[in-house]
Order: structure tokens, then sequence, then C-alpha cells
């Protein structure tokens, strides 16, 4: 920035916006590289976590669901994460589709009209049945999975009825390819017979199958943290 006036550093104050997740990683190590890498981790995630987890902080600032899924591991490590997630499942099971299909972008608001056709990418709307089964094995608290398992039944039933497609559009089936990141799963989601179809089929039903009968137990079990 240029201009006239005599702007020095102590004038301004840099204040970070982002969700109250209680941090719970403690970490240190002798080498400054890997100990930095680790503290850029943690901010990176809290950038991204205002209100909504985002893919980057900066540019879209949506609630891409791939995104989510593929984080959410490593942030019950970071972060008491269960409130946060909780309430994105939430949203997740709020945007869905009456087919039972999840959005790839939750929640819906400033998603550019063309991306809807994307909902039920392989990889990204599969976090409606990856995050209630990774926070279970995670934090071992079957409420979330009876909370979620209707609307993760949906998404199952979803997938048993459209096997080789990679998304489904709300109005009418069409083959699509993911929007961008992960070059590997769009050039193979093009393929009806890929193995990343077939891995996104086969992750919805067994970890679906696995919660039933922890929704059928009338006890909230909890078992330790897994290492």
């Amino acid at each position: 920035m240029e201009g006239d006036a005599d702007w020095k550093a102590e004038d301004f104050t840099a204040i970070a916006v982002y969700s109250g997740m209680e941090q719970t990683l403690s970490f240190s190590c002798s080498h400054p590289l890997i100990a930095q890498f680790v503290k850029n981790t943690l901010w990176s995630a809290k950038n991204n976590h205002a209100d909504v987890p985002t893919d980057c902080p900066t540019r879209e600032r949506h609630g891409w669901t791939g995104d989510a899924q593929i984080f959410v591991n490593t942030a019950t490590y970071l972060f008491g994460y269960g409130a946060f997630a909780r309430k994105y499942i939430a949203d997740m099971r709020d945007g869905q589709h009456r087919n039972g299909c999840y959005r790839q972008i939750s929640p819906k608001g400033g998603v550019d009209f063309y991306m809807n056709n994307m909902d039920g990418s392989a990889g990204w709307s599969d976090a409606g049945v990856l995050i209630p089964y990774r926070l279970w094995t995670q934090y071992g608290d079957d409420r979330i999975l009876r909370e979620h398992y209707e609307s993760m039944k949906r998404y199952a039933l979803f997938k048993i009825k459209t096997p080789g497609l990679h998304c489904f559009s709300s109005a009418a089936p069409r083959i699509k390819s993911a929007p961008d990141a992960c070059s590997v799963i769009t050039s193979a989601a093009a393929s009806p017979s890929s193995k990343v179809q077939l891995h996104s089929w086969g992750w919805n039903l067994s970890y679906t199958r696995i919660s039933a009968p922890r929704v059928a137990s009338s006890s909230a079990v909890r078992r330790p943290m897994r290492p």
C-alpha cells in the first residue's frame, strides 16, 4: 500500500477470526523446520475453520465436503473437534437432496449454479458418511451415529441406485468430473468402471452397515481415543 500518510506498524492491529476450537495438540521438536511445519498446520486449520471447514480462506471460502472429510482425522488430534464437526454434519444433512444425495458444498450459500451438477461426487459428497464414521472411531461416542444414521442410510441407498456414476444432479443423472484439486480422482472418475467409484461405493455401504448396530443400541458407549 502506497500513500502520503506516515503509517507505522504499531498503527495496525491484526485479529485472527476462527471458530473457538480448543487446541489439544502439544508438540515440541529439536528440528526447527518440523516445529514450524506443525505450527503452520495449526494456523492453516484455524484459517479454514470459521463456522464451516473451507478449502482456502482467501478465494472461494466454500464448505467443500471433500476438504472437510480428508482433514477430519487430523483435526481431531489438533483440536477438540467434536462440536464443530457435528455442526457441519448437520449442515450436510440440512442440504441433502430428496433422493439421498449429499451436496459437494455445504452449506449451499454462494455456490454457482453449474456446481449443483457435481453433487454426489466421489470423495466429496461421501463426507456425509465418512465424517460421522471417523468421528466415532476417534471419540467412540455413538451419539454421532444415532443422530446421523438415517441420513447416512439414505445416501448409501442413493449410491446403490447409481453405480458407475461420478455424480448426480438433483434433477437428472449426469456423469461429471471433479472440479479441481485431485487430478487423479478427476481423470479416474470419468470412467464408470473406475476404482475410485468402486471404493466410494464400498466405503459408504460398509461404513453405514458397521454403524447400524451402534444405532440400535440404546446406550451411548464411549471408547478411548485411538492412538
